[in-house]
């Protein structure tokens, strides 16, 4: 459950400030900054469901603690998932959750969004990212289960007691297109020479910086609803 929370790299949490010649750039880049309003919204306490490492955590300074719960953590003053992902802690526990590109890889997400509601107190906050368009990419379980929309997203909240805030498609548009077009030609996928990942490296560079030269000149050509985002953030409350 732990996809969301990885850290590539010692001494450089690359999910929170990926390099522009990562092939992920487009993609983590705007998705730390669509999280970054949201998150200064999360007050008390908070808990991320499939922490991982955290690596999201220093966006959430209105948080008077910050709890993970995983499969496996690495700090002891996380929570330790039961085998089902069921959430070891009382209900009403928490004043917000978040859950970072987690959803795709519940085998039910209703069961996933019931632990939630379960130990939100009322009225919390659960801030969620999950993927919209991107390639499978199982872990060592063969972990990758769904691809959302905003409509399939809002009847989800919906029905598992969440008055839904906002959905919003992130890296969409051509944007989605130039991150697919990297993901799809990533040398990590086959087994390419070092002088073959230097040339990707160089051309990962360029693709990334002229997607982010459009998007600042022409922001509305990457904005255009719901047409191809590569994932979503979900911000709702739980219902009174």
């Amino acid at each position: 459950m732990s996809r969301g929370g990885e850290m590539i790299g010692r001494g450089h949490n690359r999910r929170l400030y990926p390099r522009l010649f990562d092939c992920d750039y487009l993609h983590l880049s705007t998705l730390r900054e669509a999280v970054r309003p949201f998150a200064t919204q999360c007050r008390g306490q908070l808990l991320d469901y499939g922490c991982g490492s955290k690596p999201y955590r220093e966006l959430f300074t209105h948080t008077t603690s910050y709890t993970g719960a995983d499969f496996e953590v690495y700090d002891r003053h996380d929570m330790m998932l039961g085998a089902d992902g069921r959430l070891p802690c009382d209900d009403e526990s928490f004043d917000a959750i978040t859950s970072f590109q987690v959803l795709e890889h519940v085998k039910i997400p209703s069961f996933f969004l019931a632990e939630c509601c379960r130990v939100l107190r009322p009225g919390g906050l659960i801030l969620l990212t999950t993927h919209g368009m991107w390639p499978y990419h199982p872990g060592p379980h063969n972990d990758d289960f769904f691809r959302w929309t905003a409509s399939g997203l809002e009847i989800l909240m919906c029905e598992n007691s969440f008055t839904t805030i906002s959905i919003s498609g992130v890296c969409r548009g051509y944007l989605c297109l130039l991150q697919q077009l990297l993901v799809l030609h990533d040398p990590a996928r086959t087994k390419r020479s070092l002088a073959k990942r230097i040339v990707y490296a160089l051309y990962s560079g360029i693709v990334n910086l002229a997607g982010m030269v459009a998007f600042k000149i022409m922001p509305e050509m990457s904005q255009q609803g719901d047409i191809l985002p590569v994932c979503y953030v979900v911000v709702a409350r739980k219902t009174v």
